[in-house]
């Protein structure tokens, strides 16, 4: 692959990370967060799952799908509960999509639901608010043709439905990526949408890699400015440890 026409998505752009369980989507998502502009606008990951590499994350706060989205940078969590799925997030995404100039990662979009109106509104016109947006799915047929159009950046891994792998396809040209044979080991597909090119991407690195990177861009937690923050609390695995980081 050439370094020189890689790049990663900006902060205006859309990506969708695709691929069954256990192929890493989580730990791509992370790696590509790290790249973004945590440091100088608001990011908010919203984790469905419950997920460990999201868990361990740095934060600067973590809120509620009630909450009003942060009006300072830094790198926001939300634990999303499933019987919050659809219609809370969709207010949630309106609020996203209102308040512009902040990024979303969603791990997994499934939990969106077939017509989740707030998302495919950050997902349409998210690009004229500066909504960015990083997605994880097991099923791209989950999400509207014409929302998948607008991405632009996809990121593919193993796919083992015909279908998902169909519709990808039809946004991904078959004679630019074949996706219908898996990518080698963990690596993926790369197709940049708007320039009409794709590759094949080596494995994401170790998380800790982009944990690092994460912690070294995110704007410091809510009261610490100015102060000694401890590092090795500021990187504690796990819920708790994220609380008394907060408090």
């Amino acid at each position: 692959m050439s370094r020189e026409r890689f790049k990663w998505p900006g902060d205006q752009d859309r990506c969708l990370i695709v691929g069954m369980t256990g192929m890493g989507k989580t730990r791509a998502a992370v790696h590509q967060l790290s790249f973004r502009s945590i440091d100088s606008m608001t990011w908010i990951a919203m984790d469905f799952k419950g997920d460990d590499t999201l868990a361990a994350m740095p934060v600067t706060d973590i809120i509620e799908l009630d909450d009003e989205i942060p009006d300072r940078p830094g790198l926001f969590y939300i634990q999303v509960p499933p019987s919050r799925h659809q219609e809370y997030t969709s207010d949630f995404f309106m609020k996203v999509y209102q308040r512009g100039e902040c990024g979303v990662l969603v791990d997994e979009t499934l939990a969106l639901g077939a017509r989740n109106d707030g998302f495919n509104q950050c997902l349409f016109m998210g690009r004229s608010r500066s909504v960015p947006m990083i997605m994880c799915t097991q099923r791209p047929v989950s999400i509207e043709k014409n929302a998948r159009n607008q991405v632009n950046f996809f990121q593919v891994m193993y796919i083992g439905d015909q279908d998902d792998r169909d519709a990808l396809q039809k946004n991904i040209p078959r004679e630019i990526l074949d996706i219908s044979e898996p990518p080698p080991g963990y690596c993926s597909y790369w197709f940049d949408q708007r320039r009409r090119w794709g590759a094949l991407l080596a494995p994401s690195p170790p998380e800790e890699e982009s944990m690092q990177r994460i912690f070294e861009r995110m704007a410091p937690p809510e009261g610490t400015l100015g102060q000694n923050v401890d590092e090795n609390e500021l990187r504690t695995r796990g819920m708790e440890g994220r609380r008394r980081v907060r408090l």
